[in-house]
């Protein structure tokens, strides 16, 4: 029996006089809000308290509710009947936008964020609580994008159509739950079939096979390096396929013809996941969608023992004409509550099933980047308290041995096991649970399970605190986007923690990092040990190694007590300071050295690979005080005032800034026909000469004394361009005289 409540107050009432409406129609479908419609005469009490996007309906069936909405038009005919259109509470959600947001995470993660960012834009009669997600991924990641679009079109988008989910609101303990599970979590296996003969009136089948494909090339994550320069490059599966980059599925080929297409999944970071979905979408999901259109007879109005149909429950139907033998959910419900001959039922779509089984059965079967680090484990759990108290249905069974003593015992979605798709089963060997796509198929698919040999086995173990002696698998992932920052830590027998590996790199407090052969591209440590050192990158504060071996030592400071080799040939020694107490070496490359004693047969200074060498001296005050690059010699005293620099053959001299006066060797003159280069030295105001005797040589050896000594001392008195005049001045008795 039916009723309709407006504002939890009545509105329709079967049989009642005053509480009546008429052509009461109710529309229920997976993934989306459904609607309610009637038409109300004036006769209604209620009749003048239907408020547009304020009131409430809701639809009972035999005191459970089925359908809760708000009411969103209004409209009066001829007659004065008020017709009434509600819409779904699913739709509250197209009342929030997502705003622009990467998400890195869990799909579960990303659904209670979706939701809290819904719950902050709206009020409290439009809020949701997070409640169970069954839903999975092989790498529990998920990698989108949110744009400033309605949470729904998210939701569905990015979770339930990607993840095969679908969502549903509870109802518990006066809070309003919004689940997002798998069809097999989403109803019951119902006890009452659809046959021939008995309650299915009418029978309609439609497959859609636009756009089959047989053959896939699967893409995943973008890589960092491409093979094709400005093409992006991506995760392929030939390292996991034997060379190849796309999968066929023979049987489909057989039946569609070979028709090959690229799919992205931009989430996927491990090839062999990448395979695992790429096979999964080729024989199940991508496959034409095949529905049912059933007239039926819902035989629970007429025996109240017979199990009515809900929204997602699995349903047998039989048809024999049509060959249809099949379980298959309900995925829509059209339901008129005052005439039952009306009601359709739309099934198919929703549970997977392999082309292979669909062409078996002559193709009539169904086809079927955020929370804190702290929070995890806390997540995990509601989660799992929302599944085990949101889970409804379940038959119980027992085994027996031959003396009819119990020996196990199954909880099952089907009265029978033959009509189970899920089951869990308990007996001495342990606990664990089980599924299967149809009933045909056999029972391969394991979720979890405990066993006696003490082994869990399970896709994903969430624990606050794990104690295990040993550890052992092909991957250990700590943090990443379920748990931000991953950190291992090392403790010795007393607790103390000896080393520590971080966002920031591998930190060893105590010991040291010892291996016979470290290849990486970078290294960080305090202090590394080893025999041999080879990497293209080496950062480090203190190295101590037999060999050294790398295109790159890159450190902010390097010291080493004794270095010896016959050749150093390096890409680039980058550091700030290079200390080495003694560096004996025939070729040294570098670009900054920084040594107490360096010996060598050349010291080379720029050319080809360096452009324009110099050097530089400096005080104990780090000011510079003598330095030689291509220019020439510039030496300065400790006082910084005065300086002299030498370039060009002129030696310059004076105070800091500005030069005095010079002695040049550079300009030629024409001296009775010969070419000659003087010594010209001058100043801004007066040259003192200071001696106890001045002497006029002819020969330019030092050891020449003063031999040569004429009486004759020629005096230029004017310079032209090339030549000069000159004067003769005469020693006479010791004096110069002209």
């Amino acid at each position: 029996m039916y009723q309709v409540k407006l504002d939890d107050g009545y509105f329709y009432y079967p049989n009642d006089k005053k509480y009546i409406i008429t052509n009461p129609k109710l529309n229920l479908q997976l993934n989306d809000a459904g609607y309610f419609e009637c038409d109300v005469p004036q006769e209604n009490p209620r009749y003048n308290e239907i408020y547009v996007r304020k009131s409430i309906i809701a639809v009972y069936k035999d005191g459970d509710m089925i359908f809760r909405g708000e009411v969103r038009e209004t409209e009066l005919d001829l007659y004065g009947n008020k017709h009434v259109y509600a819409i779904g509470e699913l739709a509250f959600l197209n009342d929030s936008i997502q705003p622009q947001a990467r998400y890195q995470t869990t799909p579960l993660s990303m659904f209670t964020s979706l939701i809290n960012q819904h719950n902050a834009q709206v009020e409290s009669a439009k809020q949701f609580a997070v409640g169970m997600v069954t839903v999975d991924d092989p790498n529990d990641y998920v990698y989108r994008y949110t744009n400033f679009e309605p949470t729904l079109t998210v939701i569905i988008n990015d979770l339930c159509n990607s993840l095969n989910g679908f969502l549903r609101i509870r109802y518990s303990g006066g809070t309003r739950y919004l689940d997002l599970i798998k069809i097999e979590n989403y109803g019951v296996v119902s006890s009452q079939d659809i046959r021939l003969g008995k309650n299915l009136l009418d029978y309609a089948s439609n497959t859609n096979g636009t756009g089959i494909a047989t053959a896939v090339v699967p893409l995943g994550a973008r890589q960092d390096k491409s093979v094709v320069e400005g093409l992006d490059a991506y995760l392929t599966i030939e390292s996991v396929n034997d060379g190849k980059n796309y999968l066929v599925n023979s049987d489909a080929v057989a039946v569609f013809g070979y028709c090959k297409v690229v799919k992205h999944w931009d989430d996927v970071t491990v090839a062999a996941n990448l395979k695992t979905k790429a096979q999964e979408w080729l024989e199940t999901a991508q496959y034409a969608e095949l529905t049912y259109q059933i007239d039926a007879v819902d035989l629970s109005a007429i025996d109240v023992s017979i199990d009515d149909f809900r929204l997602g429950d699995r349903v047998h139907v039989i048809c024999r004409p049509y060959n249809v033998d099949t379980t298959t959910p309900i995925r829509a419900l059209t339901i008129f509550l005052d005439d039952a001959s009306k009601n359709q039922i739309t099934l198919g779509g929703a549970l997977p099933l392999s082309i292979t089984s669909r062409i078996a059965s002559e193709n009539v079967q169904l086809e079927e980047e955020i929370p804190q680090e702290s929070s995890v484990l806390q997540q995990a759990k509601q989660n799992a308290i929302q599944i085990l108290e949101g889970t409804e249905g379940g038959y119980i069974s027992y085994t027996f041995d031959n003396q009819e003593h119990m020996t196990g015992m199954r909880i099952m979605d089907a009265l029978l096991e033959e009509d189970a798709t899920q089951k869990w089963v308990w007996n001495l060997g342990g606990l664990g649970y089980l599924k299967r796509p149809n009933i045909s198929s056999p029972w391969t698919d394991l979720g979890v399970a405990l066993t006696m040999d003490g082994k869990i086995v399970a896709d994903f173990i969430t624990a606050g605190t794990m104690y295990a002696d040993r550890i052992k698998g092909g991957t250990l992932s700590l943090g990443g986007n379920a748990n931000e920052n991953g950190v291992l830590q090392i403790k010795n027998a007393s607790g103390t923690v000896v080393g520590k590996w971080d966002k920031d790199g591998i930190d060893v407090t105590t010991g040291s990092i010892k291996a016979d052969l470290i290849n990486s591209g970078t290294l960080n440590a305090s202090l590394i040990t080893v025999t041999n050192l080879s990497a293209s990158s080496i950062t480090s504060g203190t190295m101590s190694a037999n060999r050294i071996s790398g295109g790159t030592i890159d450190a902010n400071n390097v010291t080493i007590n004794n270095l010896n080799a016959s050749k150093i040939t390096s890409g680039s020694i980058n550091a700030s300071v290079v200390t080495i107490t003694n560096l004996n070496a025939s070729n040294i490359t570098s670009g900054s050295l920084s040594a107490s004693r360096i010996s060598g047969g050349t010291l080379t200074l720029g050319g080809s690979n360096n452009v324009n060498g110099s050097m530089a001296v400096k005080n104990a005050s780090n000011q510079t005080i003598a330095s030689i690059n291509n220019e020439g010699i510039y030496l300065e005293d400790i006082t910084g005032t005065y300086h002299i620099n030498i370039k060009a053959g002129t030696i310059y001299g004076g105070v800091v800034g500005s030069d005095t006066g010079y002695i040049n060797w550079g300009q030629s003159y024409s001296i009775q026909g010969d070419l000659v280069r003087p010594v010209k030295i001058a100043h801004d105001s007066c040259i003192v000469l200071s001696a106890p005797y001045l002497f006029v040589a002819q020969a330019k050896e030092a050891t020449s004394g003063y031999v040569g000594i004429t009486e004759t001392i020629r005096v230029v008195t004017s310079v032209s361009s090339s030549s000069y005049t000159y004067r003769d001045l005469y020693v006479v008795n010791g004096l110069i005289v002209g």
